[in-house]
């Protein structure tokens, strides 16, 4: 799990999603349950970016377990709010769409919130895109400045062979020819 345990309210998270997980492979209703209110009271402490870090099989177990949650009326609105607070982190955004069946399943759970079927519905931009486009732009920095010192020490050795009588009819076609005294 990459989450710091560093405060109260990070402990709590990590439980609820221990607690989401355990239901998650159990599938009964006291887990469920157990797991729903204690992401509550964790979720509703968080801000979105204290959400990042959860691995994506954690978040898809918690996602599946409040999906689960949304089935009863009663605790429907809680859930919702909850998977509302949770999709507010792009990270989570991604692992619900990372997985059909999983989409499929919240769509369905709030198909009566137009605001969170909305958010799911959403193009959330990869965070690795920017990245690589960094990396090439430090790459072509690179590869520049490899090219110029390249060719510096191609002049250098063209002068060399100058001195040795070579002679280069086209430098910059390669072209050379020597000619003996």
């Amino acid at each position: 799990m990459g989450l710091a345990a560093a405060d109260p309210k990070m402990d709590q998270l990590r439980v609820g999603i221990d607690k989401a997980i355990i239901a998650d492979t159990r599938r009964t209703t006291e887990a469920d349950e157990d797991a729903n209110e204690a992401l509550q009271k964790a979720v509703r402490g968080c801000k979105p970016e204290d959400l990042d870090g959860v691995p994506f099989p954690e978040q898809a177990a918690v996602l599946r377990c409040l999906c689960r949650r949304t089935v009863r009326k009663i605790s429907r609105r809680r859930a919702q709010e909850c998977l509302g607070l949770l999709l507010a982190n792009p990270d989570w955004i991604r692992a619900a769409q990372g997985n059909i069946e999983l989409l499929g399943a919240l769509k369905e759970a709030v198909a009566d919130n137009p605001e969170i079927l909305a958010t799911l519905n959403e193009v959330v931009p990869d965070p690795g895109a920017s990245k690589v486009q960094k990396s090439k732009e430090v790459d072509m920095a690179k590869l520049s400045e490899r090219r110029a010192a390249m060719e510096k020490q191609l002049r250098a050795g063209v002068h060399k062979c100058r001195d040795l009588k070579w002679e280069f009819l086209d430098i910059d076609a390669g072209v050379v020819q020597y000619n003996e005294l």
